[in-house]
């Protein structure tokens, strides 16, 4: 296969050229990124670039995008490699409508909160052109390809009881009508225990698996609790097994207004739009992950903008077949990698509530996590320009990365440190206990508030025992410490 020429940086003409040859991914280095970094977190490179007249190779992310829009970027975190993919990579494709698919609980204790979900779910896919609906009690009913108008005039009195399972063949059949370059949002509803649940895990995995062999491989769910007796545990397993990006949320209080508020946050929260366009990614020499400790694949959907990790023998990457740039960059703004570890965090919680991790794993995973916190290289805006450093280093140094980026590193740390602590004890929650666990994971808990809050010195200091906790040393002898005060 022709290999897609690569720009890379001349110091003598001051600009980028195309280089053809080598293989169809030649990885542009960006050359203050390959030395090593100094104690205090800068570049050799950089410092010596200041010293010199000659111009620099693109000195932030931002810029080794701007330079490189149709390129991906590649960076390490925490050991392993992140991969930008280009914002403008399938330009050229028609813009698709979003298969949305709605599959909502209206047994017998739904009452009237059935006719507030459908009111508030009207109000919220207000501007989705078509809906298409699974509902389950005693029975499975599917309603295909509605207008939001014939989804609001829709009859849905509560009846029955709670069986779930039984609409797994309509989930499925509707799920596997969308092309493999949609947008897919699955939106699943429900206010108490199924009475269904053996074998529920294997049977969304499998239904999962089937899914992905017809190109139906990145799905987003969005989960709805409704009221306080809704089996989290259940919600859980569906958001996990069927979601590459997932949310879940609850409603203890349900009315239209809260209703409609959850569906809309949860809709954000994964990144779905009315709207939208995916691609088929392919490579060559290893694997891509859909994130830290996401299912594998060599081919698979992905949408412009999407991170994805990719193991250290990746060769070639094509894009609907078309080969794609890689350039290597190391500073990473710290809100890229907060954002990963973020999401990452929800995909723990909600494995744990759904048992399909053990507490060993689920800790070695928050590990994995604290690590791409606080050992990536990232780009903080010290307000006199840009410094290379790592995260521990910022909460170290007297805080003087910017307020809101020292103040999310510092609340990143202490929510990993608090999912560390209760993954034990997930198993004797109740279901209240289970959603306010998966809620804390997906939020900043009140750790952040009170670092913020605190003076300068004592934020600092608290901030150090966190970075000291992060090494490993008395990590929980510290945390105690510090939620005590």
């Amino acid at each position: 296969m022709s290999t897609s020429p690569t720009l890379v940086y001349n110091r003598a003409t001051k600009q980028f050229e195309s280089v053809g040859g080598g293989s169809a991914n030649t990885a542009v280095r960006d050359e203050a990124a390959e030395e090593p970094f100094t104690a205090e977190g800068e570049s050799k490179a950089g410092r010596s670039a200041a010293q010199s007249a000659a111009p620099a190779a693109p000195s932030t992310f931002v810029a080794a995008r701007m330079a490189h829009p149709t390129a991906a970027l590649r960076f390490r975190v925490g050991g392993r490699w992140a991969l930008q993919l280009s914002p403008r990579f399938n330009e050229e494709h028609a813009q698709e409508d979003t298969h949305v698919v709605l599959w909502y609980d209206r047994s017998g204790s739904m009452g009237s909160w059935i006719d507030y979900l459908q009111s508030a779910t009207a109000d919220a896919f207000a501007e989705y052109p078509r809906v298409n609906l699974v509902t389950f009690d005693s029975v499975s009913e599917k309603h295909e390809n509605l207008t939001v108008g014939q989804f609001r005039d829709l009859q849905l009195y509560a009846r029955g009881c709670t069986s779930m399972q039984v609409s797994f063949p309509d989930v499925e059949s509707i799920l596997a009508q969308a092309t493999p370059t949609q947008q897919v949002l699955l939106v699943v509803a429900s206010d108490g225990d199924i009475h269904d649940s053996a074998g529920l895990a294997d049977n969304l995995e499998a239904m999962s698996a089937r899914l992905r062999q017809r190109g139906n491989d990145n799905i987003a769910v969005c989960g709805i609790r409704v009221g306080g007796s809704g089996d989290t545990r259940t919600i859980a397993t569906v958001v996990e097994k069927l979601g590459c990006k997932s949310d879940l949320q609850t409603v203890l209080d349900p009315s239209p207004a809260s209703l409609h508020k959850a569906i809309c946050e949860s809709v954000a929260a994964v990144g779905v739009t009315p709207s939208g366009v995916a691609s088929k990614l392919t490579l060559s020499g290893g694997a891509v992950h859909r994130g830290p400790f996401g299912t594998s694949f060599s081919s698979g959907t992905v949408r412009p903008g999407e991170v994805v990790f990719v193991d250290e023998g990746v060769a070639n990457i094509f894009i609907d077949e078309k080969p794609v740039p890689v350039v290597d960059v190391e500073r990473v703004p710290p809100k890229l990698i907060l954002d990963m570890v973020s999401a990452a965090l929800v995909r723990v919680a909600n494995s744990v509530v759904s048992r399909s991790v053990t507490p060993e794993e689920a800790s070695r995973r928050l590990a994995v996590l604290e690590q791409m916190v606080t050992t990536s290289p990232m780009q903080v805006d010290t307000g006199d320009g840009f410094r290379v450093t790592r995260a521990s280093q910022i909460v170290c140094d007297g805080w003087s990365a910017p307020r809101d980026e020292r103040k999310d590193i510092a609340a990143m740390t202490m929510r990993i440190a608090q999912m560390r602590n209760q993954i034990r004890t997930v198993g004797t929650m109740n279901k209240a206990e289970c959603a306010e666990f998966i809620e804390s994971s997906s939020q900043k808990n009140a750790w952040a508030k009170r670092v913020s809050k605190q003076p300068t010195a004592d934020a600092a200091e608290l901030a150090t025992r966190v970075a000291t906790a992060v090494a490993g040393t008395r990590w929980l002898a510290d945390f105690a410490v510090a939620a005590a005060r």
